[in-house]
């Protein structure tokens, strides 16, 4: 029963990061077009919108993998943990021309975004599935699936104003170090 709170419990300590990481990366990604690259306003959420559509193949890639049993649930959130924290080197402002450099963003945007998806729902998955304790009201998967969602709500919430705030005093970098930490 030990090992069973634990999962229910990781996988809500879990949940804010990829909320935190996601949301942080929407409200950003909006600022840097707009401030470094002058893309305007109105396009900012077509852009976003359109990278994080880029990366479902990405996403349907991992699924795959979980499905063909490539790889375990164990490795598939390392490697998707691993991924994410790599990719979060592409949120840097490097001394680039503009395109390149509007390129890394947006690259990693893409990427970032499924690898963190897929993270939080194969954890969320091996809590529903696993945290279940017989005879107990609390540890059960339902519960796991709406203390998880409410976890990563939490994240979402506090992301935007922070994640602006730092990126407004310290630059993409400092953003960026935020995230990759």
């Amino acid at each position: 029963n030990a090992a069973r709170r634990t999962v229910f419990w990781v996988n809500v300590a879990m949940q804010p990061e990829r909320g935190w990481l996601v949301a942080g990366l929407e409200v950003t990604t909006s600022l840097v077009l707009e401030t470094e690259f002058g893309v305007p306003l109105a396009s900012n959420g077509l852009v976003v919108g359109a990278t994080f559509l880029i990366g479902i193949p990405f996403a349907l890639l991992g699924l795959f993998a979980e499905r063909a049993r490539w790889l375990s649930p164990t490795q598939l959130i390392v490697a998707g943990s691993a991924a994410a924290a790599a990719l979060c080197t592409l949120l840097f402002r490097y001394p680039l021309d503009t395109v390149p450099s509007l390129c890394l963003l947006l690259t990693g945007d893409s990427l970032i975004y499924p690898a963190a998806y897929l993270v939080s729902g194969v954890i969320q998955g091996v809590a529903i599935g696993y945290s279940t304790i017989p005879g107990s009201a609390f540890y059960t998967g339902s519960n796991a699936f709406v203390y998880g969602t409410a976890a990563a709500t939490v994240g979402r919430l506090i992301a935007p104003p922070t994640a602006r705030l730092v990126t407004s005093l310290g630059g993409r970098n400092v953003y960026a170090t935020m995230q990759l930490g």
